[in-house]
């Protein structure tokens, strides 16, 4: 859990964002999907985008990076 957190909090704060297939290949499908619900909320709220699996922050998001990371970590 704690690599996986770790993954997230780094990965976020980058351009590249978070590649959901990378978490996918490294912790299975049930940690892709829980992270993609995960992501919902703040998609519909336009802190972060999906683009060809890659979970980007927005720059309000960036303003938002450490409470968004909190509510994705397992």
């Amino acid at each position: 859990e704690q690599q996986l957190n770790e993954t997230i909090m780094i990965s976020l704060r980058t351009r590249e964002g978070i590649d959901l297939q990378k978490i996918e290949t490294l912790w299975g499908e049930n940690e892709k999907r829980r992270l993609q619900n995960d992501l919902s909320k703040h998609i519909r709220t336009g802190l972060v985008t999906v683009e060809d699996q890659q979970a980007r922050l927005t720059d309000e998001g960036m303003l938002r990076a450490d409470g968004i990371a909190a509510d994705l970590f397992v």
